[in-house]
C-alpha cells in the first residue's frame, strides 16, 4: 500500500473495452484532466486501458470478473492506497448484491475508511458504520443510463478539509445521476 499526496481523485469502473465500447469515452479524459490519482475498480478487460489512464495520472486498479488472463496476471483482486488519514480500498466485487453487510465485512477486515467498488454498473455512494462506499458505475454500460453529459460519478473528488470530507463526497454526487442514492 502506497501513501499518496493527492488533491483530486478520478474514480472509474467497468469500462469493458472493447466489448461494450471501442475505447474509453473521450469525455472521461476531460473530467479527469486535473486528477492527481485515478482509481479503476475492475473489468477493464484489456491492459491498454491502464496505459491510457496513466497518461493522465497514476492509477490504482484491481481486476474484475470479466477481465482476461493478461489483466488478472497484472492486477490484484484487492488493492489500497493511503490518502491523508484515509485508507482507500478497491475491490471489484465486494458482495454488493448481498447488501452492505458483506461490503462492510471486506472494509473492516482490511481497515478501509473508503471502499471503491464496481461490478453492478450502478453508481452509488453510501456511508455505513463510518465507512464510505463508492461505486462510480460504468461509463460504457451504465445502469441506469446517464443523461447526455457525463455526471459527477466520474468526476474528480476534491478534498477540502477533514471536517468536510463526508459533505464534499455528497456534493459530488447530488446531481440527477445519483439522486436519492446519497444517504
Amino acid at each position: 500500500m502506497d501513501q499518496v499526496e493527492v488533491q483530486t481523485i478520478g474514480i472509474i469502473s467497468d469500462t469493458h473495452i472493447p466489448t461494450k465500447a471501442e475505447k474509453i469515452p473521450p469525455k472521461i479524459f476531460d473530467v479527469f484532466s486535473d486528477a492527481s490519482l485515478i482509481i479503476h475498480a475492475g473489468d477493464l478487460t484489456q491492459l491498454s486501458i491502464l496505459q491510457e489512464l496513466r497518461r493522465v495520472a497514476p492509477v490504482v486498479a484491481v481486476c474484475g470478473n470479466m477481465d482476461e488472463f493478461e489483466v488478472r496476471a497484472e492486477l490484484p483482486e484487492i488493492n489500497s492506497v493511503e490518502i491523508y488519514d484515509w485508507k482507500l480500498g478497491v475491490k471489484h466485487d465486494p458482495g454488493a448484491f448481498w447488501g452492505t453487510w458483506k461490503m462492510e465485512k471486506v472494509a473492516k477486515q482490511n481497515n478501509f475508511s473508503i471502499l471503491v467498488f464496481g461490478h453492478t454498473h450502478r453508481p452509488a455512494i453510501k456511508r455505513e458504520q463510518g465507512i464510505v462506499f463508492i461505486n462510480p458505475g460504468s461509463p460504457t454500460n451504465p445502469i441506469p443510463l446517464p443523461s447526455q453529459e457525463v455526471r459527477r460519478a466520474f468526476k474528480n473528488w476534491k478534498r477540502e478539509s477533514a471536517a468536510r470530507d463526508h459533505y464534499r463526497l455528497k456534493e459530488a454526487y447530488t446531481g440527477s445521476f445519483c439522486s436519492g442514492q446519497v444517504r
